[in-house]
């Protein structure tokens, strides 16, 4: 298997059909406060019954690709990991805030390409990207499956928060995280 990570074009989101996200999930994380009732921490809890997390629904996905177009249009970025022709993982970063920081709005992996260091290797191309951009912290929303939280805690991001609607109106509840990037 030879992946090959490279930057797409808004054009090129249609791509991202290709992409297998199915998971099962067997734990997530919730978050609790510590004894300071100021600090949030994630205890990992496993599920009595495993969760599946479907394909893109077909019902939602021109929306998502809409507005993921329109964030790579508005100077946004889209890195796209290949194995072949076949786009296997993408992720998106949206264009730097006044602050110097930026959001990363999608991250996906191909469900048999897990677990083999392609999210990384994207993540290390936005970060990459985002330095050419000066941008000094990325930050994004994640579900709360195990997998998603440990990938970040993995890749250096730190837990800020909780989500409320205004970052993704149908995820309240689930973890911020964010990552200061060197120079």
């Amino acid at each position: 298997m030879q992946i090959t990570i490279r930057e797409l074009s808004a054009d090129d989101i249609s791509l991202a059909a290709q992409v297998d996200r199915t998971e099962t999930v067997y734990a997530k994380y919730v978050a609790r406060y510590q004894n300071d009732r100021r600090t949030l921490a994630l205890s990992k809890v496993e599920l009595a019954e495993p969760i599946t997390i479907p394909t893109f629904r077909a019902e939602h996905f021109p929306a998502r690709l809409a507005s993921w177009k329109e964030q790579i249009a508005d100077g946004g970025a889209l890195i796209g990991a290949f194995d072949g022709e076949q786009l296997v993982g993408f992720i998106i970063l949206k264009n730097a805030e006044e602050d110097s920081s930026a959001q990363i709005s999608a991250v996906f992996v191909n469900a048999q390409h897990r677990r083999r260091g392609i999210g990384g290797q994207m993540l290390r191309r936005v970060e990459a990207i985002a330095r050419t951009r000066a941008v000094k912290t990325l930050w994004l929303s994640s579900n709360e499956t195990a997998s998603a939280v440990e990938f970040y805690f993995k890749q250096g991001f730190s837990l800020l928060a909780l989500c409320d609607n205004t970052f993704v109106p149908h995820r309240s509840g689930d973890p911020l995280f964010a990552k200061a990037i060197d120079d």
